[in-house]
């Protein structure tokens, strides 16, 4: 065997480097070992060196067993081969999508000193032993079931033959953030990517989770009263949501993914494989007593009243949180509700609507940001978030929340008629979107204008 390295001396064991280990996850548990030996070889023009790994069961005679892996020039070390045949093992065997274990990989490196021969005559040279250990231990976790999830709101606009058709592609939902009892962000992740009704779930970020739900036709919505009555605006709630809490890995931080349950509360259960919505008018949120249909009546028999109005009516604007009451004109947080960016539609809709004069036109809103707009582009809502089932002491809270990014921009087009029958009344509003749920929303008024007919 032609020597790489001339080195005095037998195979003997010379220094021992650990290197850090990594966290991650993986649902098969395991341990793995195995040892590659590395030798370098200098061949070619210019001595060029030539790394090869093989698992051999001599660590100085790898004839037959040469597997090139690596080609590292003059200056080329052997420890970044090592370090490769690592990290490859590494990532082959744990799948990061699989959260029911922990995770970790160490690497020990040492050089032995090889020869062939005795005496002036003997080829020396070093081998590089690199050991690699995988392991793969459970990750202690419980399972528990949020009450529920607030998906979107529909708002009512004023006019008694006024519509909104969204675009077909156009997508509504909300996007939240979970945080424990000490207010730290936890990381969040879909064990079930599913659409039922055309809702998706989806993972955002690494701790940001949305429920979104795409037209896929032109869906119109139809008013009928000139007043906007807001207890007549339409809540959908995610009602059958489970969460498995996994503990941190080491160094790591606690891990909630979400999932689709059947509900103890329901006769016969929910099928536990698709997400399921429950709509509640504001008016019957507000008095749950009028909710005379058992599906639903079960669902609100098992919240309180401070969950009904402090989890859900709190999102609705147009709820007075003193008195519980709707109110028709609230001032508008203008982080939440943005005005249009285009189309044809005035941000003031001041042209009054009668029964002789409409007001028809196309509003768009991007979540691109726009940078002729001078407003803050991002927040955030806090409310409880109330979980049975999940280990002792565990407390979180849902931050409803917006990002904008020019790169994950969302179109929302639709086409807005303002438009009633009724003599002696005039409408006027102000357009905006909820960026909470992405749909459009009229903040207006009516007076009486008999002489304008």
């Amino acid at each position: 065997m032609t020597a790489a390295l001339a080195t005095a001396g037998a195979c003997t064991s010379d220094a021992n480097d650990p290197v850090s280990s990594e966290n991650s996850e993986l649902s098969t548990l395991y341990s793995y070992h195995g040892r590659i030996v590395v030798e370098q070889r200098t061949v070619g023009p210019g001595n060029q060196s030539v790394f090869y790994a093989v698992s051999p069961s001599n660590q100085c005679d790898i004839t037959g067993a040469i597997d090139f892996i690596r080609q590292g020039g003059v200056l080329g070390n052997p420890r970044t081969a090592c370090t490769d045949f690592a990290t490859e093992k590494y990532n082959s065997l744990v799948n990061p999508s699989d959260l029911s274990a922990c995770t970790t990989y160490t690497m020990g490196y040492q050089d032995v000193m090889c020869q062939v021969g005795f005496g002036a005559n003997a080829d020396r040279w070093t081998n590089s032993l690199c050991d690699v250990t995988v392991t793969s231990s459970p990750r202690t976790n419980a399972s528990g079931t949020p009450q529920f999830v607030v998906r979107s709101i529909q708002y009512q606009i004023p006019g008694n033959r006024s519509t909104i058709s969204y675009a077909a592609g156009t997508t509504n939902g909300s996007t939240w953030e979970t945080k424990n009892s000490s207010s730290a962000t936890v990381s969040a992740d879909w064990a079930l990517i599913s659409s039922s009704a055309k809702v998706k779930l989806q993972h955002d970020t690494s701790t940001k989770l949305s429920l979104k739900q795409q037209s896929t036709l032109t869906e119109t919505l139809t008013f009928t009263a000139d007043t906007a009555d807001h207890n007549r605006d339409v809540i959908s709630l995610w009602v059958n949501p489970q969460i498995r809490r996994y503990d941190p890995c080491s160094g790591g931080t606690e891990l909630l993914q979400f999932s689709v349950a059947s509900q103890p509360w329901v006769s016969p259960a929910f099928d536990a494989t698709q997400p399921v919505m429950m709509d509640f008018t504001v008016g019957e949120l507000l008095n749950p007593g009028t909710v005379t249909d058992s599906f639903r009546k079960l669902f609100l028999a098992q919240l309180t009243q401070d969950d009904i109005r402090t989890r859900i009516l709190a999102l609705n604007p147009f709820i007075d949180q003193t008195t519980w009451t709707v109110v028709a004109n609230p001032t508008l947080d203008n982080d939440r509700f943005r005005p249009i960016q285009g189309g044809a539609c005035p941000r003031n809709l001041t042209d009054p609507v009668t029964a002789t004069r409409s007001i028809g036109c196309q509003a768009k809103y991007s979540e691109t940001l726009d940078t002729s707009e001078t407003f803050k582009r991002d927040w955030s809502v806090k409310t409880k978030f109330k979980i049975a089932g999940i280990s002792a002491g565990a407390e979180y809270s849902v931050a409803y929340s917006h990002t904008t990014t020019a790169s994950n921009a969302n179109d929302n087009t639709a086409d807005i008629k303002l438009a009633t029958n009724t003599p002696g009344i005039c409408i006027s509003g102000q357009l905006a979107v909820d960026t909470m749920f992405n749909v459009y929303i009229v903040s207006s008024f009516q007076f009486a204008c008999a002489t304008l007919q």
